[in-house]
């Protein structure tokens, strides 16, 4: 049988995770970005104002993370990343204590990965999560917590899987 292709190919199956991935929200990024945004605002005020009173500067820095952190807490937000062999599970946070847990099937599940108008309006990366083609939710953009290192650990990771990415 030298020489004779039998005209059939074998493909590779998919790549196995060895072990399951764990990506968490970093609150420590979050908290120093509210406080050089307030620090910033407070510092315009102080600039814009004509009179200078430190207490009354304290107040407004704490009044401004306060507000961020509030608006942070009462929205969905994804707070823990687990990529299994099989699937890809999504913990979201709704209202400071709910949390939903989603798990969805590999063959189901879809990313993008593009620049937006982020927190702001800067321009930014925004990672986002889809089930059977339907928005979930979307990372990278703005105070989310989410930093750039995690969001290219995280592709490289769906790569592997070769996950179908939408354009």
């Amino acid at each position: 049988m030298d020489g004779v292709s039998l005209g059939t190919s074998i493909t590779e199956p998919k790549k196995k995770i060895e072990r399951m991935k764990i990506f968490k929200i970093d609150l420590l990024n979050i908290f120093f970005k509210f406080l050089i945004t307030s620090l910033l605002l407070t510092a315009i005020l102080i600039l814009w104002s004509n009179t200078y009173n430190f207490a009354t500067y304290i107040m407004l820095i704490l009044l401004i993370v306060g507000v961020e952190f509030l608006f942070f807490f009462l929205t969905r937000t994804l707070v823990k990343i687990e990529i299994a062999e099989k699937n890809v599970r999504l913990y979201l946070r709704n209202f400071l204590v709910f949390l939903d847990v989603k798990t969805i099937n590999l063959d189901d599940f879809h990313y993008s990965f593009k620049d937006e108008i982020g927190a702001r309006g800067v321009k930014s990366e925004e990672l986002r999560f889809y089930e059977n083609y339907k928005k979930i939710i979307g990372i990278g953009r703005g105070f989310d917590g989410w930093t750039q290192k995690k969001l290219f650990q995280i592709l490289n990771d769906f790569e592997e899987l070769e996950i179908k990415k939408i354009d």
